[in-house]
C-alpha cells in the first residue's frame, strides 16, 4: 500500500451539502486508482471510491459492484 495522505475531498450528501472527507489511503489494484475516505480521523466507517477520467477530469466514483467492492476491500486488508 502507498503512504497514507492528509489530502482532503469535498463531496456532496444526498441533501445537497458539502461534507468534506479525508483521503485516509490511495492504492493501486487491477490496474485501476482507489480512495478510502474517512469523515475524520477518529471515525471507523470509510468510503470506497475509485478514480476515473471522465471528459479529461479525473473524478471519484463510488464502488457499487459489489464483487469489485469485496475484493478490492479484501485486498486493500490484506496489504
Amino acid at each position: 500500500m502507498e503512504e497514507k495522505m492528509d489530502d482532503k475531498v469535498l463531496l456532496i450528501n444526498e441533501d445537497g451539502q458539502e461534507v468534506e472527507f479525508m483521503v485516509d489511503d490511495q492504492f493501486d489494484f487491477e490496474e485501476k486508482t482507489y480512495l478510502v475516505l474517512c469523515e475524520n480521523e477518529e471515525s471507523d466507517d470509510a468510503l470506497l471510491f475509485r478514480l476515473e477520467e471522465e471528459d479529461g477530469e479525473m473524478v471519484l466514483k463510488e464502488v457499487e459492484d459489489e464483487d469489485e467492492f469485496e475484493r478490492v476491500s479484501e485486498y486493500y486488508f490484506e496489504s
